[in-house]
């Protein structure tokens, strides 16, 4: 018998003759928590998961960089176009860090300065755009032990 059946196209049931009630290779959270630079999940295996997310002031990325293809400086010189991110907990390695940003504009979000406590985003338009805001999310995957 497998674990979950269906039968009769009804909901699953669990099988309980076929647990394993061997949890000891499980990867468990061993500590969750936040602070003021985000949230944070360790694992059993050493694994540890943070994130945050911030939100950014209104600019004008009106500036073109070099090529001329992009978008990235604001006016008000208030380099609201990346943002530095300070980890919640310390790696022992350099971790793996995505950026993702939400905006009213089409935007392109990449990161760089990726070490052990921090990482930097940052985000160009293809078009200048007046008055928008980035919302920056982070996530940063990686060994606590």
């Amino acid at each position: 018998m497998a674990l979950v059946e269906f039968q009769n196209n009804q909901a699953p049931y669990i099988n309980a003759d076929n647990l394993n009630n061997n949890f000891t290779e499980c990867n468990n959270i061993i500590e969750s928590g936040s602070n003021a630079n985000g949230n944070y999940v360790k694992y059993s295996d050493g694994t540890v998961v943070c994130y945050n997310t911030i939100q950014g002031n209104i600019f004008n990325c009106t500036q073109q960089a070099g090529s001329g293809r992009y978008y990235y400086i604001d006016t008000n010189n208030s380099e609201e176009n990346h943002k530095n991110w300070v980890y919640p907990v310390t790696f022992l390695n350099v971790p793996a860090v995505s950026v993702a940003v939400s905006s009213s504009a089409y935007t392109m979000p990449s990161t760089g300065g990726v070490n052990r406590t921090q990482a930097v985003g940052y985000c160009v338009t293809p078009y200048a755009v007046d008055n928008i805001t980035f919302v920056w999310h982070f996530i940063a995957i990686g060994k606590w032990k």
